[in-house]
């Protein structure tokens, strides 16, 4: 692939689309329900979906490194400036919406201090990812200037680096909080790779090829899963030492010119971009309203408590975005 600075900067209703995608399967993610064991057809098609899912966030940062990347910050001034903007667009908004994670204690007898440190680090819920994406705006000057060495080294970091936290907290038993096992050690490879892509004329593979690849890689997360599983009685659902090859290879799908030029924007596409347009409000608050679900319903099903929550939580910030005054969308992360 040849170098090109001057990919497409013009809207492109596709991206949209393929944040919609990151954030249903994130939502999918926190609303799987890991079985006590995986015994069964049922429950071990259930950990195969559940691993399909894997590239919801690595998604999410090679697109907000292939379009940050862009931003001339060359000098210091420039730098400065663009984390002035772009830092408390995403670190404001956490800091609110973790408030009910707060008031409700969720992370146990840790204290008020503890509370309080988790609440100002983004170690509250979810919210390493903020921490994370922060961390990637920081080092953004070196990570664009990675080339394909670059990127195949940072991946096996990210290997060695999961493969410490998951012996740590799988094997040893020890609590880490997300933000450490979540961090940029781990992730720096997909916001680089973003980077690294966003230089290019053409991205253009095998699509077969990838797409063999692909399964490959499910059957290994998916046999990953049960080693670890059986080996340590810890379900391991989550990131595990080659989760990343599994989340590369689907990138490299999604970020394919073929892919691309054959995206058309129809009924179900378009409900898809719409979804994406708000999915950083959703990420913020989808927990708290799949909180609520999974406190009402009687009955506890994975896709039922996937639909409701993504379709209520999209409702919720539609009646925001209409109710409250725009001054305050920034501060909610309401795009």
């Amino acid at each position: 692939m040849q170098q090109n600075s001057t990919r497409q900067k013009v809207y492109d209703p596709y991206f949209d689309f393929l944040r919609g995608i990151a954030i249903i399967a994130v939502v999918g993610i926190h609303a799987f329900i890991v079985p006590e064991n995986y015994d069964g057809l049922l429950n071990l098609v259930g950990i195969t979906c559940r691993q399909l899912l894997h590239f919801a966030v690595p998604l999410f940062l090679v697109i907000s490194g292939y379009f940050l990347s862009r931003h001339d910050i060359s000098n210091k001034n420039d730098y400065v400036r663009f984390l002035r903007q772009h830092i408390p667009q995403v670190y404001v908004p956490m800091i609110i919406w973790s408030i009910p994670w707060i008031i409700l204690d969720l992370r146990g007898s840790g204290g008020l201090l503890y509370n309080m440190v988790m609440w100002v680090t983004g170690g509250i819920s979810i919210f390493y990812f903020i921490t994370l994406i922060i961390e990637c705006y920081i080092c953004l000057p070196l990570l664009n200037k990675v080339n394909r060495g670059g990127v195949i080294a940072l991946a096996m970091i990210s290997i060695m680096f999961t493969t410490l936290t998951t012996y740590i907290r799988m094997v040893e038993g020890k609590s880490l909080p997300m933000i450490i096992y979540g961090s940029l050690p781990a992730y720096a490879i997909y916001y680089a790779l973003g980077c690294y892509l966003s230089k290019q004329t053409t991205i253009r593979h095998s699509i077969p090829f990838l797409l063999l690849l692909c399964v490959l890689c499910i059957a290994e997360q998916v046999a990953e899963t049960l080693f670890i599983s059986n080996t340590t009685n810890n379900p391991a659902a989550g990131l595990k030492p080659l989760t990343m090859l599994f989340c590369i290879t689907i990138i490299m799908i999604f970020f394919d010119d073929t892919i691309r030029e054959k995206f058309k924007r129809n009924r179900l596409t378009e409900t898809i971009r719409l979804i994406g347009v708000h999915s950083f409000t959703i990420y913020l608050t989808h927990l708290i309203v799949l909180f609520v679900i999974t406190w009402i319903l009687p009955f506890k099903i994975w896709v039922v408590n996937w639909i409701l929550c993504l379709s209520i939580d999209y409702l919720f910030i539609i009646l925001m975005q209409r109710t409250i005054n725009d001054k305050y969308h920034w501060y909610l992360g309401i795009r």
